[in-house]
């Protein structure tokens, strides 16, 4: 598990934040490209468990080429090794409601998955921590999200969230699932 502090650039995690709180709400009727979207409800059930909604939708190709750009400069994606995200690998804005989570899983050895929080304004107290087991020392350890950060999956390791309690606002994330090819 890898950890970045200011991994993209603010204007990016603001444009994927407000296009994912405009999706939600209706707002974005300026919108030129068809939006899809669906909740968690489409997967598999020891993943939704008793989970709120969990509401996920593509980004415009805009944000994905800038989001693809940026993954590259870090060197957590790689064009020649990697599927980009408009032949296998997805990218995309998860809206998580009150209440919502998902539970123990790993995603598999075979792919990479991301994880970037975008609420400016998240406390502890507002739950969804995400969880994940290091093998190596066999104990589960606790990332908070925290503005901007993000973490990097890349060996299959068990991981869930924490309920999210704060009933007065969304967790937003940009979460990319990379396979190669």
């Amino acid at each position: 598990m890898k950890q970045y502090s200011n991994a993209l650039p603010d204007e990016l995690c603001k444009d994927i934040y407000n296009f994912a709180i405009g999706t939600v709400t209706g707002k974005n009727v300026n919108s030129e490209e068809k939006v899809d979207v669906w909740t968690n409800y489409a997967w598999e059930e020891y993943l939704v468990q008793k989970s709120s909604a969990v509401i996920c939708m593509k980004l415009p190709k805009n944000i994905t080429d800038n989001i693809t750009n940026k993954l590259v400069d870090l060197g957590v994606m790689d064009l020649a090794t990697d599927v980009d995200f408009y032949n296998g690998s997805g990218c995309m804005a998860f809206v998580w409601t009150p209440g919502s989570y998902i539970g123990k899983h790993s995603d598999g050895p075979d792919r990479k998955t991301i994880t970037l929080y975008l609420n400016e304004d998240w406390d502890i107290e507002d739950g969804g921590m995400f969880h994940w087991y290091n093998e190596s020392l066999r104990e589960w350890k606790t990332i908070i999200p925290k503005y901007n950060s993000m973490v990097v999956n890349n060996g299959g390791l068990m991981h869930y969230t924490t309920p999210t309690l704060n009933k007065d606002k969304f967790r937003v994330s940009l979460q990319i699932f990379i396979v190669k090819k």
